[in-house]
């Protein structure tokens, strides 16, 4: 085997120097969802057009870029 051997440790809780008030979130909504769902409320905004389809592709590929 070559390389760098890697190995997982328990998770570590760092403090952070600023008071936070932590949040409970029940629920996320993508931005791409927003996005569909604004359009969908406008006349002049085809949510089927190949422009708009590309936008929305555009906006998944950043969010799933981090996973």
């Amino acid at each position: 085997m070559r390389g760098v051997p890697l190995i997982a440790t328990s998770p570590v809780r760092h403090e952070s120097p600023v008071q936070m008030t932590p949040i409970d979130v029940h629920s996320y909504q993508p931005p791409w969802k927003a996005l569909a769902d604004y359009a969908s409320m406008q006349p002049d905004i085809d949510p089927n057009a190949a422009q708009f389809q590309h936008l929305v592709s555009q906006d998944e590929d950043a969010c799933f870029a981090g996973k």
